[in-house]
Protein backbone atom coordinates (compact mmCIF):
# COMPACT_ATOMS: atom_id res chain seq x y z
CA UNK A 1 0.00 0.00 0.00
CA UNK A 2 1.13 3.56 -0.65
CA UNK A 3 1.09 6.19 2.08
CA UNK A 4 -2.39 7.48 1.16
CA UNK A 5 -3.78 3.95 1.49
CA UNK A 6 -1.88 3.37 4.73
CA UNK A 7 -3.29 6.59 6.13
CA UNK A 8 -6.85 5.67 5.20
CA UNK A 9 -6.39 2.24 6.79
CA UNK A 10 -5.10 3.91 9.96
CA UNK A 11 -8.05 6.35 10.03
CA UNK A 12 -10.51 3.46 9.62
CA UNK A 13 -8.79 1.45 12.38
CA UNK A 14 -8.92 4.48 14.69
CA UNK A 15 -12.70 4.80 14.27
CA UNK A 16 -13.14 1.09 14.97
CA UNK A 17 -10.98 1.39 18.10
CA UNK A 18 -12.98 4.43 19.19
CA UNK A 19 -16.09 2.26 19.31
CA UNK A 20 -14.49 -0.94 20.65
CA UNK A 21 -11.81 0.66 22.90
CA UNK A 22 -9.35 -1.97 21.59
CA UNK A 23 -6.17 -0.26 20.40
CA UNK A 24 -3.83 -3.08 19.40
CA UNK A 25 -4.51 -2.75 15.66
CA UNK A 26 -4.04 1.03 15.75
CA UNK A 27 -0.69 0.50 17.46
CA UNK A 28 0.60 -1.51 14.47
CA UNK A 29 0.44 1.60 12.25
CA UNK A 30 3.09 3.44 14.34
CA UNK A 31 6.87 3.23 14.47
CA UNK A 32 8.27 2.39 17.89
CA UNK A 33 9.85 5.87 18.07
CA UNK A 34 6.78 7.73 16.82
CA UNK A 35 6.07 11.29 17.97
CA UNK A 36 2.58 12.72 18.35
CA UNK A 37 2.31 16.50 18.64
CA UNK A 38 -0.72 18.76 19.01
CA UNK A 39 0.18 22.16 17.61
CA UNK A 40 -2.16 24.79 19.07
CA UNK A 41 -2.36 27.51 21.67
CA UNK A 42 -2.53 26.27 25.28
CA UNK A 43 -4.10 24.39 26.87
CA UNK A 44 -4.44 22.14 23.81
CA UNK A 45 -0.75 22.01 22.88
CA UNK A 46 1.07 18.80 23.82
CA UNK A 47 3.78 16.40 22.64
CA UNK A 48 4.24 12.66 23.21
CA UNK A 49 7.30 10.61 22.32
CA UNK A 50 7.31 6.86 21.74
CA UNK A 51 4.57 4.57 20.42
CA UNK A 52 3.41 3.51 23.89
CA UNK A 53 3.11 7.14 25.00
CA UNK A 54 1.10 7.94 21.88
CA UNK A 55 -1.30 5.07 22.57
CA UNK A 56 -1.61 6.08 26.23
CA UNK A 57 -2.53 9.61 25.14
CA UNK A 58 -5.18 8.37 22.70
CA UNK A 59 -6.79 6.33 25.48
CA UNK A 60 -6.54 9.16 28.01
CA UNK A 61 -7.95 11.96 25.85
CA UNK A 62 -10.84 9.86 24.61
CA UNK A 63 -11.69 8.79 28.16
CA UNK A 64 -11.39 12.26 29.63
CA UNK A 65 -12.95 14.17 26.72
CA UNK A 66 -14.51 12.43 23.71
CA UNK A 67 -16.49 9.73 25.53
CA UNK A 68 -18.14 12.31 27.78
CA UNK A 69 -20.15 13.68 24.84
CA UNK A 70 -23.22 12.15 23.21
CA UNK A 71 -21.75 12.31 19.71
CA UNK A 72 -18.42 12.94 18.01
CA UNK A 73 -18.71 13.79 14.30
CA UNK A 74 -15.54 14.12 12.16
CA UNK A 75 -16.01 15.50 8.62
CA UNK A 76 -13.25 15.88 6.02
CA UNK A 77 -13.17 19.33 4.42
CA UNK A 78 -11.23 18.04 1.38
CA UNK A 79 -9.54 14.88 0.18
CA UNK A 80 -6.29 13.80 1.81
CA UNK A 81 -3.15 15.18 0.15
CA UNK A 82 0.23 13.49 -0.14
CA UNK A 83 3.43 15.56 -0.14
CA UNK A 84 6.68 13.58 -0.01
CA UNK A 85 6.48 11.11 2.89
CA UNK A 86 3.54 12.92 4.53
CA UNK A 87 -0.23 12.71 4.17
CA UNK A 88 -2.50 15.54 5.36
CA UNK A 89 -6.23 15.90 5.73
CA UNK A 90 -8.25 18.90 6.85
CA UNK A 91 -11.29 18.34 9.04
CA UNK A 92 -14.08 19.78 11.13
CA UNK A 93 -14.78 17.83 14.33
CA UNK A 94 -18.02 18.47 16.21
CA UNK A 95 -18.81 17.30 19.76
CA UNK A 96 -22.40 17.41 20.99
CA UNK A 97 -23.94 16.94 24.43
CA UNK A 98 -27.62 17.41 25.13
CA UNK A 99 -28.28 20.64 26.95
CA UNK A 100 -24.87 22.15 26.11
CA UNK A 101 -23.61 24.15 23.11
CA UNK A 102 -21.65 22.16 20.52
CA UNK A 103 -17.86 22.29 20.31
CA UNK A 104 -16.71 22.77 16.71
CA UNK A 105 -12.99 22.21 16.10
CA UNK A 106 -11.24 23.18 12.85
CA UNK A 107 -7.89 21.54 12.21
CA UNK A 108 -5.66 19.31 10.17
CA UNK A 109 -3.85 16.02 10.69
CA UNK A 110 -0.53 15.12 9.09
CA UNK A 111 1.08 11.68 9.22
CA UNK A 112 4.72 11.32 8.17
CA UNK A 113 5.86 7.83 7.21
CA UNK A 114 9.11 5.91 7.54
CA UNK A 115 9.30 2.37 6.13
CA UNK A 116 5.51 2.12 6.05
CA UNK A 117 4.99 3.25 9.67
CA UNK A 118 3.90 6.60 11.09
CA UNK A 119 7.02 8.23 12.53
CA UNK A 120 5.30 11.54 13.27
CA UNK A 121 1.63 12.42 13.71
CA UNK A 122 0.73 16.08 13.97
CA UNK A 123 -2.63 17.67 14.71
CA UNK A 124 -2.95 21.41 14.13
CA UNK A 125 -5.83 23.48 15.43
CA UNK A 126 -6.64 27.11 14.64
CA UNK A 127 -6.11 29.80 17.26
CA UNK A 128 -9.86 30.40 17.26
CA UNK A 129 -10.51 26.71 18.00
CA UNK A 130 -8.10 26.73 20.96
CA UNK A 131 -9.63 29.92 22.38
CA UNK A 132 -13.19 28.61 21.99
CA UNK A 133 -12.23 25.28 23.54
CA UNK A 134 -10.74 27.01 26.57
CA UNK A 135 -13.85 29.16 27.08
CA UNK A 136 -16.20 26.19 26.61
CA UNK A 137 -14.39 24.02 29.14
CA UNK A 138 -14.29 26.82 31.71
CA UNK A 139 -18.05 27.28 31.46
CA UNK A 140 -19.30 23.74 30.91
CA UNK A 141 -16.79 21.10 32.01
CA UNK A 142 -18.49 20.51 35.35
CA UNK A 143 -21.73 19.73 33.48
CA UNK A 144 -20.18 16.78 31.64
CA UNK A 145 -20.40 13.28 33.13
CA UNK A 146 -17.25 11.87 34.77
CA UNK A 147 -14.77 10.06 32.51
CA UNK A 148 -15.55 6.37 32.08
CA UNK A 149 -12.43 5.33 33.98
CA UNK A 150 -13.67 7.21 37.03
CA UNK A 151 -17.25 6.01 36.75
CA UNK A 152 -16.20 2.39 37.18
CA UNK A 153 -13.55 2.85 39.89
CA UNK A 154 -14.24 1.13 43.19
CA UNK A 155 -11.22 2.68 44.93
CA UNK A 156 -12.26 6.33 44.57
CA UNK A 157 -11.85 8.37 47.72
CA UNK A 158 -14.53 10.58 49.31
CA UNK A 159 -15.19 14.30 49.09
CA UNK A 160 -15.94 15.66 52.58
CA UNK A 161 -17.01 19.16 53.55
CA UNK A 162 -16.02 20.03 57.11
CA UNK A 163 -17.36 22.85 59.28
CA UNK A 164 -15.27 23.99 62.22
CA UNK A 165 -18.41 24.93 64.15
CA UNK A 166 -19.78 21.41 63.80
CA UNK A 167 -16.53 19.53 64.45
CA UNK A 168 -15.22 17.81 67.58
CA UNK A 169 -14.05 20.54 69.98
CA UNK A 170 -12.37 20.52 73.44
CA UNK A 171 -11.61 23.07 76.14
CA UNK A 172 -7.91 22.99 76.98
CA UNK A 173 -6.24 23.07 80.43
CA UNK A 174 -5.36 26.19 82.42
CA UNK A 175 -2.12 27.04 80.66
CA UNK A 176 -4.00 27.56 77.41
CA UNK A 177 -7.44 28.62 78.58
CA UNK A 178 -8.63 28.20 75.02
CA UNK A 179 -10.05 25.38 72.96
CA UNK A 180 -8.96 23.03 70.21
CA UNK A 181 -11.04 21.65 67.37
CA UNK A 182 -10.39 18.40 65.50
CA UNK A 183 -11.67 18.78 61.95
CA UNK A 184 -10.07 15.73 60.35
CA UNK A 185 -8.75 12.55 61.96
CA UNK A 186 -8.82 8.79 61.30
CA UNK A 187 -11.89 8.57 63.53
CA UNK A 188 -13.84 11.05 61.38
CA UNK A 189 -12.59 10.26 57.86
CA UNK A 190 -10.89 7.57 55.76
CA UNK A 191 -7.60 9.52 56.04
CA UNK A 192 -5.11 7.64 58.24
CA UNK A 193 -2.10 9.71 57.23
CA UNK A 194 -2.70 12.96 59.11
CA UNK A 195 -5.00 15.02 61.28
CA UNK A 196 -6.02 18.67 61.00
CA UNK A 197 -7.70 21.15 63.31
CA UNK A 198 -7.59 24.57 64.94
CA UNK A 199 -6.55 26.11 68.26
CA UNK A 200 -8.04 29.31 69.66
CA UNK A 201 -5.92 30.74 72.49
CA UNK A 202 -7.11 33.84 74.41
CA UNK A 203 -4.88 36.78 75.33
CA UNK A 204 -2.12 35.69 77.67
CA UNK A 205 -2.71 31.99 76.99
CA UNK A 206 -0.10 29.51 75.81
CA UNK A 207 0.52 25.93 74.75
CA UNK A 208 3.35 24.91 77.11
CA UNK A 209 6.77 23.62 76.18
CA UNK A 210 6.55 20.23 74.54
CA UNK A 211 8.41 17.87 72.27
CA UNK A 212 6.89 15.20 70.05
CA UNK A 213 8.42 11.77 69.78
CA UNK A 214 7.58 11.37 66.11
CA UNK A 215 6.16 13.09 63.06
CA UNK A 216 5.86 16.67 61.83
CA UNK A 217 3.66 19.37 63.37
CA UNK A 218 2.68 22.44 61.34
CA UNK A 219 1.26 25.67 62.76
CA UNK A 220 -0.35 28.24 60.44
CA UNK A 221 -1.30 31.57 62.04
CA UNK A 222 -4.85 32.30 60.93
CA UNK A 223 -5.39 35.30 63.21
CA UNK A 224 -3.46 37.30 65.82
CA UNK A 225 0.24 37.12 66.63
CA UNK A 226 2.21 34.52 68.52
CA UNK A 227 5.60 34.01 70.06
CA UNK A 228 6.90 30.54 69.40
CA UNK A 229 9.99 29.23 71.18
CA UNK A 230 11.91 26.63 69.17
CA UNK A 231 14.66 24.91 71.17
CA UNK A 232 15.06 28.12 73.18
CA UNK A 233 15.01 30.49 70.20
CA UNK A 234 12.09 32.95 70.07
CA UNK A 235 10.24 33.77 66.86
CA UNK A 236 7.34 36.21 66.47
CA UNK A 237 4.73 35.00 63.97
CA UNK A 238 1.95 37.06 62.45
CA UNK A 239 -1.13 36.17 60.43
CA UNK A 240 -0.15 34.11 57.38
CA UNK A 241 3.16 32.93 58.88
CA UNK A 242 3.87 29.20 59.21
CA UNK A 243 6.17 27.04 61.31
CA UNK A 244 6.83 23.33 61.05
CA UNK A 245 8.55 21.40 63.84
CA UNK A 246 9.73 17.84 63.52
CA UNK A 247 10.30 15.13 66.12
CA UNK A 248 12.25 15.96 69.27
CA UNK A 249 12.22 19.74 68.62
CA UNK A 250 11.05 21.45 71.81
CA UNK A 251 8.57 24.24 71.24
CA UNK A 252 5.96 26.36 72.99
CA UNK A 253 3.27 28.61 71.53
CA UNK A 254 2.39 31.83 73.34
CA UNK A 255 -0.30 34.36 72.49
CA UNK A 256 1.72 37.53 72.01
CA UNK A 257 -1.26 39.76 72.80
CA UNK A 258 -2.86 40.34 76.18
CA UNK A 259 -6.23 41.27 74.65
CA UNK A 260 -6.73 39.50 71.30
CA UNK A 261 -7.29 35.86 70.51
CA UNK A 262 -4.64 33.82 68.74
CA UNK A 263 -6.05 31.51 66.10
CA UNK A 264 -3.93 28.77 64.51
CA UNK A 265 -4.53 26.00 62.02
CA UNK A 266 -2.58 22.86 62.97
CA UNK A 267 -1.60 19.90 60.84
CA UNK A 268 -0.02 16.71 62.19
CA UNK A 269 1.54 13.91 60.13
CA UNK A 270 1.26 11.09 61.03
CA UNK A 271 -1.98 11.51 62.92
CA UNK A 272 -1.86 11.41 66.71
CA UNK A 273 -2.12 14.97 67.99
CA UNK A 274 -5.91 14.66 68.01
CA UNK A 275 -5.58 11.85 70.60
CA UNK A 276 -3.55 14.18 72.77
CA UNK A 277 -6.26 16.84 72.59
CA UNK A 278 -8.89 14.31 73.62
CA UNK A 279 -6.66 13.10 76.45
CA UNK A 280 -5.93 16.59 77.83
CA UNK A 281 -9.20 18.38 77.10
CA UNK A 282 -12.82 18.45 78.15
CA UNK A 283 -15.55 18.22 75.51
CA UNK A 284 -16.75 21.69 74.53
CA UNK A 285 -20.53 21.77 74.76
CA UNK A 286 -21.21 25.45 75.41
CA UNK A 287 -19.58 28.86 75.78
CA UNK A 288 -18.80 28.55 79.50
CA UNK A 289 -15.22 27.34 79.86
CA UNK A 290 -14.47 24.99 82.79
CA UNK A 291 -11.34 25.63 84.87
CA UNK A 292 -9.14 22.54 85.13
CA UNK A 293 -5.54 21.36 85.16
CA UNK A 294 -3.94 19.02 82.64
CA UNK A 295 -4.33 15.37 83.67
CA UNK A 296 -1.24 13.56 84.85
CA UNK A 297 -0.13 10.09 83.92
CA UNK A 298 -1.87 9.97 80.55
CA UNK A 299 -0.61 7.01 78.53
CA UNK A 300 -1.48 8.86 75.33
CA UNK A 301 0.61 11.82 76.38
CA UNK A 302 3.55 9.65 77.44
CA UNK A 303 3.48 7.82 74.11
CA UNK A 304 3.15 10.82 71.82
CA UNK A 305 4.16 13.86 73.84
CA UNK A 306 7.40 12.79 75.50
CA UNK A 307 10.40 15.07 75.64
CA UNK A 308 14.07 14.75 74.76
CA UNK A 309 15.08 13.67 78.28
CA UNK A 310 13.03 10.47 78.09
CA UNK A 311 14.39 9.53 74.68
CA UNK A 312 17.93 10.73 75.01
CA UNK A 313 19.32 7.76 73.09
CA UNK A 314 17.48 8.97 69.99
CA UNK A 315 18.59 12.60 70.08
CA UNK A 316 20.84 12.16 67.00
CA UNK A 317 17.62 11.51 65.01
CA UNK A 318 16.21 14.90 65.96
CA UNK A 319 14.31 16.65 63.16
CA UNK A 320 14.43 20.24 61.97
CA UNK A 321 12.25 23.28 62.48
CA UNK A 322 11.37 25.76 59.75
CA UNK A 323 9.74 29.19 59.92
CA UNK A 324 8.16 30.56 56.71
CA UNK A 325 6.96 34.15 56.84
CA UNK A 326 4.15 35.15 54.52
CA UNK A 327 6.37 37.73 52.79
CA UNK A 328 9.05 35.09 52.15
CA UNK A 329 6.85 32.53 50.40
CA UNK A 330 7.61 31.72 46.78
CA UNK A 331 4.59 32.98 44.89
CA UNK A 332 3.19 32.51 41.38
CA UNK A 333 0.48 34.34 39.45
CA UNK A 334 -1.94 31.77 38.02
CA UNK A 335 -3.24 31.50 34.47
CA UNK A 336 -6.91 31.68 33.54
CA UNK A 337 -9.39 30.48 34.66
CA UNK A 338 -7.67 30.25 38.10
CA UNK A 339 -6.80 33.93 38.11
CA UNK A 340 -5.08 35.06 41.27
CA UNK A 341 -1.95 33.63 42.82
CA UNK A 342 -0.59 30.58 44.63
CA UNK A 343 2.09 30.56 47.34
CA UNK A 344 4.38 27.65 48.15
CA UNK A 345 4.88 27.31 51.92
CA UNK A 346 6.29 23.86 52.71
CA UNK A 347 7.38 21.13 50.30
CA UNK A 348 10.31 18.76 49.78
CA UNK A 349 12.08 21.72 48.15
CA UNK A 350 12.56 23.44 51.53
CA UNK A 351 11.79 20.81 54.18
CA UNK A 352 13.15 17.31 54.75
CA UNK A 353 9.93 15.37 54.23
CA UNK A 354 8.53 13.63 51.17
CA UNK A 355 5.13 13.18 52.82
CA UNK A 356 3.34 16.47 52.22
CA UNK A 357 3.28 19.95 50.77
CA UNK A 358 1.44 23.02 52.07
CA UNK A 359 0.56 26.20 50.24
CA UNK A 360 -2.00 28.97 49.93
CA UNK A 361 -4.05 30.15 46.98
CA UNK A 362 -6.16 33.21 46.26
CA UNK A 363 -8.80 33.11 43.52
CA UNK A 364 -9.94 36.49 42.25
CA UNK A 365 -13.71 37.20 42.12
CA UNK A 366 -15.33 34.85 39.61
CA UNK A 367 -12.15 32.83 39.04
CA UNK A 368 -12.25 29.04 39.16
CA UNK A 369 -10.21 25.87 39.40
CA UNK A 370 -11.76 23.54 36.81
CA UNK A 371 -13.12 20.16 37.85
CA UNK A 372 -10.32 17.60 38.08
CA UNK A 373 -9.09 14.71 40.19
CA UNK A 374 -5.80 13.26 41.44
CA UNK A 375 -4.49 9.77 40.78
CA UNK A 376 -2.73 9.14 44.08
CA UNK A 377 -2.99 12.24 46.26
CA UNK A 378 -5.25 13.32 49.10
CA UNK A 379 -5.99 17.02 49.40
CA UNK A 380 -7.34 19.23 52.15
CA UNK A 381 -8.28 22.87 51.67
CA UNK A 382 -9.10 25.18 54.59
CA UNK A 383 -10.87 28.45 53.80
CA UNK A 384 -9.10 31.41 55.40
CA UNK A 385 -10.93 34.26 53.68
CA UNK A 386 -13.53 35.28 51.14
CA UNK A 387 -16.20 32.93 49.88
CA UNK A 388 -16.97 30.59 47.03
CA UNK A 389 -18.04 27.09 46.14
CA UNK A 390 -16.78 23.55 46.07
CA UNK A 391 -17.78 22.28 42.61
CA UNK A 392 -18.80 18.62 42.41
CA UNK A 393 -20.73 16.43 39.97
CA UNK A 394 -23.69 16.68 42.34
CA UNK A 395 -23.66 20.50 42.41
CA UNK A 396 -21.97 23.51 43.99
CA UNK A 397 -21.52 23.61 47.78
CA UNK A 398 -20.95 27.03 49.44
CA UNK A 399 -17.72 27.34 51.46
CA UNK A 400 -16.73 30.12 53.86
CA UNK A 401 -13.95 30.79 56.43
CA UNK A 402 -13.92 28.00 59.00
CA UNK A 403 -14.89 25.43 56.35
CA UNK A 404 -12.56 22.77 55.02
CA UNK A 405 -12.77 20.29 52.16
CA UNK A 406 -11.10 16.87 52.10
CA UNK A 407 -10.75 15.19 48.69
CA UNK A 408 -9.61 11.61 48.19
CA UNK A 409 -7.92 10.24 45.09
CA UNK A 410 -9.98 10.11 41.88
CA UNK A 411 -12.71 12.23 43.50
CA UNK A 412 -13.74 14.92 41.02
CA UNK A 413 -13.77 18.46 42.39
CA UNK A 414 -13.21 22.09 41.50
CA UNK A 415 -13.50 25.51 43.14
CA UNK A 416 -15.22 28.74 42.22
CA UNK A 417 -14.84 32.15 43.85
CA UNK A 418 -17.95 34.27 44.36
CA UNK A 419 -18.37 36.78 41.56
CA UNK A 420 -18.03 39.65 44.05
CA UNK A 421 -15.45 38.16 46.42
CA UNK A 422 -12.10 36.40 46.48
CA UNK A 423 -11.69 32.85 47.74
CA UNK A 424 -8.62 32.32 49.95
CA UNK A 425 -7.50 28.86 51.05
CA UNK A 426 -4.62 27.02 52.67
CA UNK A 427 -4.07 23.61 51.06
CA UNK A 428 -2.38 20.43 52.26
CA UNK A 429 -1.38 17.86 49.63
CA UNK A 430 -0.15 14.36 50.48
CA UNK A 431 2.04 13.09 48.98
CA UNK A 432 3.42 16.34 47.52
CA UNK A 433 3.06 17.31 43.83
CA UNK A 434 0.62 20.21 43.71
CA UNK A 435 3.43 22.70 44.31
CA UNK A 436 5.11 21.71 41.02
CA UNK A 437 1.83 22.06 39.11
CA UNK A 438 1.04 25.54 40.42
CA UNK A 439 4.60 26.73 39.81
CA UNK A 440 4.62 25.23 36.32
CA UNK A 441 1.31 26.85 35.35
CA UNK A 442 2.17 30.27 36.73
CA UNK A 443 4.59 33.15 36.47
CA UNK A 444 6.76 34.35 39.35
CA UNK A 445 5.06 36.92 41.58
CA UNK A 446 6.53 39.57 43.86
CA UNK A 447 4.20 40.29 46.83
CA UNK A 448 2.61 43.71 46.53
CA UNK A 449 2.98 44.06 42.77
CA UNK A 450 0.00 44.68 40.50
CA UNK A 451 -1.62 41.63 38.97
CA UNK A 452 -0.70 40.96 35.34
CA UNK A 453 -3.24 40.87 32.54
CA UNK A 454 -5.00 37.49 32.33
CA UNK A 455 -2.77 34.92 30.60
CA UNK A 456 -3.28 31.43 29.22
CA UNK A 457 -1.54 28.30 30.57
CA UNK A 458 1.87 27.28 29.13
CA UNK A 459 2.06 25.09 26.02
CA UNK A 460 3.22 22.05 28.06
CA UNK A 461 0.21 22.22 30.40
CA UNK A 462 -0.83 18.61 29.80
CA UNK A 463 2.68 17.39 30.62
CA UNK A 464 2.66 19.45 33.83
CA UNK A 465 -0.70 18.08 34.91
CA UNK A 466 0.15 14.47 34.07
CA UNK A 467 3.42 14.52 35.98
CA UNK A 468 1.76 16.39 38.85
CA UNK A 469 -0.61 13.53 39.56
CA UNK A 470 -3.71 15.00 37.90
CA UNK A 471 -5.99 12.40 36.36
CA UNK A 472 -8.05 14.89 34.35
CA UNK A 473 -8.77 18.58 33.84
Amino acid sequence: MNNLELFQAYADAFEVAYESMEWQEVKTFFDEDAVYEIVANPPMAAKFVGRDSVMDEFVRVLDEFDYRFDTRSPVLVEDSKEVGDSVTNTFVLTYAKQGLPDIVMHGSETATYKDGKIIRLENRFTDETAANMFKWMGRNQSKLPPPRSQQIRDDKGPTLTLDENQSESYWMPNTSEGYATIMLSPESSPCNAYSVGTHVIPGGGALPKRCFARGDFVIYVDGGTTKIVLDGTEEILEQGDTVVVSRQVTHSIINNSADNELRILWFCIPSGYESLIRSFGKKKTGSERPIFDAPSGSSTAKDYYQGVKEIGALVPLKGQSLVIREVDRKSFWQSVPAQGYADMIISPHNYTSNSFAIGAQVLLPGASIPVHCHRRNEELLYVTGGSGYLVTDEGNIPIRPGNAVFVGRFARHGFLADKDNTLEVVWIFSPPELETVLAGMGTLRTPGEDAPAPFIPPSNIMHILKHGGFATM
